[in-house]
């Protein structure tokens, strides 16, 4: 059965596509991947590599292909240089990716592969212009029109910008703005409302999000959340992936959700220069929440002193290798680190703190984080990334004196209360947790009062 895509787009910022192509879907598929790939912001050039390379590995006979990709002008992306890949163009246009004719004397670019020609060879679909790539319905509106035109029996969906835990990402320089979790989440249940269709497997290619914070907001949009502790140097390796996956398809292996996710981990282990990256089972991270929750209460009632839980959360490693001091993101922690140290400080008497220490490890490793690969040679001690950290500043949510770097459309005074207002806190009180062990805390203002303030302003949606 042939699926004639419906091109007729609505530019989510109001303006028609500048140009559409018409294109044809091909039967039912094994898989369809989704790349959508921002970069609307100063690492284009590792989001044109990742479709550059993507292009090489992208047709397989129970494969589709898709991808929006925004890009930045010259000023924003690369200063000092033209890429002059495609003729160097700015906006955002979607394409059935597609591999092309090798020319060993024609213009060539530098890619993680090798080289490329200077040119895309994808099918381009629509030219949606000047499209806001941190909105959410840009967002949406891919993610519909892939699923629609281009139906398989499983979908992956690739996230590729600049990313922030708990405060989100996608972010894109030339509207000054990031998208939320929330906000990511809206767009992924406007899309399964619509579709019917849940994506098996979600790739956070971004900075910090294998946190339970952004995770347990998002718990819904896929099966298999894949995100990593720490920074990306540059984007996931989705050729290396894919060579893979197809050579597992050819001997006649079904792909399921679980291999597709533990692949993508693997290979982000062998190639990628981010030493911690994780596949989390959404489907168990309801169960982790109640374990969370009796932590914090837990954590709430101990008469131990609140300075040797300090020391510990202070001791707990994180994998931010590249701005270790620079906050919110140094206090992002390690999740199983820190239960582990509580577990087997001799300092805590609390026998009831320390049985849900243990219960929240073994139901991090033994459930929630299906797979991780951890580079050890990034870290001299060989720290080990238990894979899922969650925000653990010790001195609370205070933010003077400190070096701060929040995405474009957040200020310090806002992120207490976009914290508070995730689910995550909400449900299980870790936000009361941070209060509690908070070195000479003040909060600046009440959480409930920042919260309906932001509400007030359209921030939290």
């Amino acid at each position: 059965m042939q699926i004639q895509p419906n091109i007729t787009y609505q530019n989510p910022s109001g303006a028609p596509p500048d140009k559409a192509v018409q294109s044809t879907a091909s039967d039912k598929k094994e898989w369809t991947v989704l790349l959508y790939l921002d970069g609307n912001n100063n690492i284009e050039g590792d989001i044109l590599n990742s479709f550059l390379t993507s292009e090489e590995v992208s047709e397989h006979k129970q494969m589709n292909m898709l991808a929006q990709l925004g890009r930045a002008p010259q000023s924003i992306a690369h200063n000092s240089y033209k890429d002059e890949v495609d003729g160097d163009w700015d906006g955002v246009r979607r394409y059935v990716v597609k591999q092309g004719e090798k020319d060993p004397y024609g213009s060539q670019v530098w890619t993680s592969l090798g080289t490329h020609n200077k040119k895309i060879d994808s099918q381009l679909v629509a030219d949606f212009g000047k499209a806001d790539m941190s909105s959410k319905e840009t967002l949406a509106d891919f993610l519909k029109w892939g699923i629609k035109n281009y139906p398989a029996k499983r979908y992956m969906v690739v996230l590729a910008s600049h990313g922030s835990g708990f405060l989100g990402s996608l972010t894109d320089y030339k509207s000054g703005k990031h998208m939320s979790a929330k906000e990511m989440s809206s767009a992924f249940r406007e899309t399964e409302k619509e579709t019917g269709v849940k994506p098996d497997v979600l790739v956070m290619d971004a900075c910090l999000m294998a946190q339970a914070e952004p995770a347990y907001e998002m718990k819904d949009a896929a099966k298999f959340y894949v995100a990593s502790e720490d920074v990306n140097f540059d984007c996931y390796p989705v050729q290396k992936t894919m060579e893979q996956v197809h050579k597992m398809m050819d001997e006649g292996q079904e792909i399921t959700p679980e291999i597709m996710a533990k692949t993508i981990v693997e290979k982000a282990g062998e190639f990628h220069h981010t030493p911690a990256v994780s596949a989390i089972n959404t489907e168990k991270l309801p169960e982790m929440k109640d374990t969370v929750k009796n932590l914090a209460d837990a954590l709430l009632s101990t008469q131990t002193d609140s300075a040797v839980i300090r020391s510990i959360i202070k001791e707990t490693r994180n994998f931010n290798i590249e701005q270790p001091n620079v906050k919110p993101y140094s206090d992002y922690k390690d999740l199983g680190d820190f239960v582990h140290k509580l577990a087997s400080d001799s300092r805590i008497s609390d026998q009831n703190l320390k049985t849900a220490a243990v219960k929240t490890l073994e139901k991090l490793t033994g459930e929630v984080i299906a797979y991780e690969a951890h580079q050890s040679h990034y870290d001299s001690n060989g720290k080990k990334a238990y894979g899922m950290t969650v925000y653990m500043p010790s001195t609370g949510f205070r933010y003077d004196n400190w070096e701060w770097n929040f995405p474009y459309d957040t200020n310090k005074n806002e992120y207490e209360g976009i914290y508070r207002s995730l689910n995550f806190a909400r449900e299980t009180g870790w936000d009361k947790v941070i209060d509690k062990f908070a070195e000479n805390a003040k909060p600046s203002v009440k959480g409930a009062d920042v919260i309906n303030s932001l509400i007030g302003k359209g921030k939290q949606k």
